[in-house]
Formats: structure tokens, C-alpha cells, sequence
């Protein structure tokens, strides 16, 4: 697995986390 690919996967990660946080 490429660097890039775990940083897209984290960002994704913490978007839902954002929203998942925000719609509490």
C-alpha cells in the first residue's frame, strides 16, 4: 500500500468522523 493511498483513506476517515461528530 502506497503512502498516498493511506492518507486518502485517513481523510476519508476523519470527513466521517467530522460528520459523523457534527450531526450528534
Amino acid at each position: 500500500m502506497e503512502l498516498v493511498e493511506i492518507r486518502q483513506e485517513l481523510e476519508k476517515m476523519a470527513k466521517r468522523l467530522a460528520a459523523f461528530r457534527g450531526s450528534l
